[in-house]
């Protein structure tokens, strides 16, 4: 099976999903026996889920955090270098001419 067409079934999945759970909330929601047969503390003051959400009018604006987008910084290119230059000083011998200093143990 193609990779995209893996894809847009698994998007339809979750969209099948997201929208399950909403409806099936919603009707929690009008029937509060159906939902205190769900959750047994639903009468209770401190009980929160999406029903109680739900039924209180939604969520209270301040309890959403605040995203901030901030633009990612400009990307340039870095300047190629020739593999011929390296070529050359392996060829002239002077890369072989550094190494450790002498006395740390280096064999």
């Amino acid at each position: 099976m193609p990779r995209s067409r893996i894809f847009h079934i698994c998007r339809v999945i979750a969209f099948v999903a997201v929208l399950g759970g909403l409806l099936g909330a919603l009707i929690l929601a009008v029937s509060p026996d159906l939902h205190k047969a769900i959750h047994r503390d639903a009468d209770h003051g401190d009980h929160q889920c999406l029903v109680t959400i739900l039924c209180n009018g939604g969520c209270p604006p301040d309890a959403a955090p605040i995203l901030v987008v901030v633009p990612l910084p400009e990307v340039r290119e870095a300047p190629i270098v020739e593999i011929r230059s390296a070529e050359s000083l392996l060829a002239r011998g002077v890369l072989h001419q550094r190494g450790p200093p002498a006395g740390f143990g280096f064999a």
